[in-house]
């Protein structure tokens, strides 16, 4: 049987990761993945880009597309509906990338 779902951990990486690129987040994980790169990720933030990369490993990248990220909340669950941080400019991730 195969796993539908990315583990706690790896859900926890996808969250610090939207966290960090705002609203076009997904569109930023799919750059990242296409280089295999995940810029200023260092120290702690090497493991979660560990995760993010098992995740494209294990799910591909079109998975993402109809995935929706959910926060824990209290109650159990909540969609992501606003952003936590301003949005990281989309074309100067593609220039650290050298994309």
């Amino acid at each position: 049987m195969s796993q539908t779902q990315p583990t706690p951990d790896q859900h926890a990486a996808l969250c610090r990761f939207a966290e960090d690129y705002g609203r076009t987040w997904k569109q930023a994980l799919r750059t990242c993945w296409e280089v295999g790169s995940y810029p200023d990720w260092t120290g702690d933030r090497q493991n979660d880009a560990a995760y993010l990369q098992q995740i494209r490993n294990q799910f591909g990248p079109d998975w993402l597309i109809r995935w929706r990220l959910h926060y824990p909340t209290a109650s159990g669950l909540a969609p992501l509906t606003t952003r936590r941080k301003p949005d990281t400019d989309l074309p100067e991730l593609r220039r650290l990338l050298r994309f």
